[in-house]
């Protein structure tokens, strides 16, 4: 059973929504079990303070895990130095994080969702074209600067979202390269993307 997150009663149920929705499946989590992993009695209806039904609490967790990608995204390309050779393993490490702790969500849009296509939508929309674009982004910076090869913004756009999907896909089946690499598949990462973007 999920342990009631910190902060409003609100949050608490998006949390142990996120946590319930990826073990058992929508369908198969009550309300009540969801009010009952935050401490509040099933039969009471408090859910329904928050959220008019089960879908928009659902609705909920897909528009806070995307606020929370999107804050993060800013807070680290915002502060990444115009060096390929020390922004990249932050990059790597800043994704490998973030997406590591949003295992449970990842699951949920992968295994959950066909009933709502428009939220798996917008969570493919952040994740293979927003975030590999800001990326983008930030490497025109750093090509202005002189730090990085000029034209290499397409590279940019495939060398985040294979980053990005090679996340989800140890999000969804617990598996990733280790058994074909040398090193770590974020290592190999940086490597790669190192040849591909420096001048």
């Amino acid at each position: 059973m999920p342990t009631p997150a910190q902060g409003s009663t609100r949050d608490q149920l998006i949390a142990a929504a996120a946590q319930l929705f990826s073990e058992r499946g929508v369908k198969a989590t009550s309300t009540g079990e969801i009010q009952r992993a935050v401490g509040l009695a099933p039969g009471s209806g408090a859910l329904y303070k928050h959220f008019s039904s089960k879908d928009e609490l659902l609705e909920a967790v897909v528009s806070a895990y995307l606020d929370r990608l999107d804050a993060e995204t800013d807070e680290v390309l915002d502060v990444l130095p115009n060096n390929l050779e020390s922004a990249l393993p932050l990059v790597a490490a800043a994704v490998g994080e973030s997406m590591g702790r949003e295992r449970n969500t990842l699951r949920l849009v992968l295994r959950d969702l066909e009933h709502r296509p428009d939220l798996v939508e917008r969570v493919w929309h952040s994740v293979l074209v927003a975030v590999p674009g800001r990326f983008a982004t930030w490497v025109q910076r750093a090509e202005t600067a002189g730090a990085a090869r000029p034209g290499s913004t397409d590279q940019a756009v495939v060398l985040m979202a294979a980053l990005m999907e090679a996340h989800t896909v140890r999000a969804l089946v617990d598996q990733d390269f280790a058994s074909v690499l040398n090193g770590t598949f974020e290592e190999a990462w940086v490597t790669t993307a190192s040849r591909a973007l420096s001048p």
